[in-house]
Formats: C-alpha cells, structure tokens, sequence
C-alpha cells in the first residue's frame, strides 16, 4: 500500500471511530424573539449609516417574506416609487449619484422603506441562516476537534487562520475538489457540523 493509500485507510478509520464517540449536546437554537432583536439591531445601524443622528421613523410591515421562497415585493416596491435615475433590474437595482444631496437622500430613504414594509419572516430562524451564540461556539469546537483534522487525513490543507471563520473551512481548503464525486466523498468520510447550511462554494442561498 502506498503512503498516500495509507493515509486515506486512516482516515476512513478515524472517521468510523469519530461517528461512533457521543457527540455532545447540541444547543439550543436562536429563538425568534432574539431573531427579531437581530433584524431590529441591523435595522438601526444602516438607518444610522444613512442619516446619523436622524430619529428612526416606525414604518407598519405590508407583508413578510418567506426566506426559503424568495420575494421581488422589496424590488417592485423601488420599481414603482419610479425614481429619477435608479435603474432596477429583475433582481436588484443600481444608482449612480448625481452629486445632488436631496435626490440621494430620497433613494437612500425608498430603499428603507420598501426593506421596513416588506420584511423577512422571523419565525424559523434557521431559514434566515440565523444562529445561536452557543451554536456558533459547538460548530467551532466540532470542527477543531473533527472536521479539521479529517479533513487534513485525507491529504488536504486547511490553513490554521481559516479554523475561526465559521463557513470558510471548506472554501480554504487546498487543494479545491473540482468534482461532484470529489465532494461526496469528503462529505462521506469529514461530514460537516450537523448545525447550520453547509457554507461551501458553491452556496445555495
């Protein structure tokens, strides 16, 4: 057996054994009320961005998006305010600023409004990739003590930098795996934390 053929038998080993140990508890989940404070907080900072110092104004939601269904309601709500040199497209829109203070400011104030009318449904957190401080702590402690050096048996390097960014381990990995088959093995033998979307490239949403 060559060495490369031995380290992949290793490898395979220590998986087996690794799903057979107990897993810690998993924690619990973000609960909506702390989703909602989330989405408010962000809220408040780009109000803040756009008109330091300026009183937040209370804008009634007209409808909640479903995260995992998608929505072009904020689009057609800045499609129909028909404003003078914004250009919106099927999926977003794009401004180029004419230097003058007032017409930004009525962009910058509809692009607001239509996000505060047509807001993301907060009830499933998980479908708004919203997690827990305890879970973003269990997914880094699983990937120290599991996914890393799995991932690392099988020939791959992961640099030590990218271990404290929660979703890039799988993108910082080198060499990339270039195929379908590639990446069905790795998630066979190094599945990834059982909390969260699976953060690679590609990303679905």
């Amino acid at each position: 057996m060559t060495r490369a053929g031995a380290l992949v038998a290793l490898a395979a080993s220590l998986a087996v054994l690794a799903g057979c140990a107990p897993a810690p508890e998993l924690p619990a989940p973000i609960t909506q009320q702390e989703a909602q404070r989330r989405m408010d907080a962000q809220q408040a900072d780009w109000w803040e961005s756009m008109f330091p110092g300026e009183p937040m104004p209370e804008i009634e939601p007209v409808e909640y998006i479903d995260p995992l269904e998608g929505s072009t309601l904020v689009i057609d709500c800045i499609r129909d305010a028909e404003l003078p040199g914004v250009t919106v497209y099927d999926n977003g829109w794009s401004y180029g600023s004419s230097g003058d203070d007032a017409a930004d400011r009525l962009v910058k104030l509809t692009l607001f409004t239509c996000s505060q009318e047509y807001p993301y449904d907060v009830s499933d957190p998980a479908a708004l990739g919203m997690l827990s401080d305890a879970e973003f702590a269990w997914i880094g402690a699983f990937d120290g003590a599991r996914l890393v050096p799995c991932l690392r048996l099988l020939g791959y390097d992961i640099p030590v930098q990218a271990e404290s960014r929660f979703g890039s381990l799988y993108d910082a990995m080198s060499p990339q795996p270039t195929t379908a088959a590639e990446w069905a093995y790795i998630d066979f033998r190094c599945p990834p934390s059982p909390i969260g979307p699976l953060w690679r490239s590609p990303v679905a949403g």
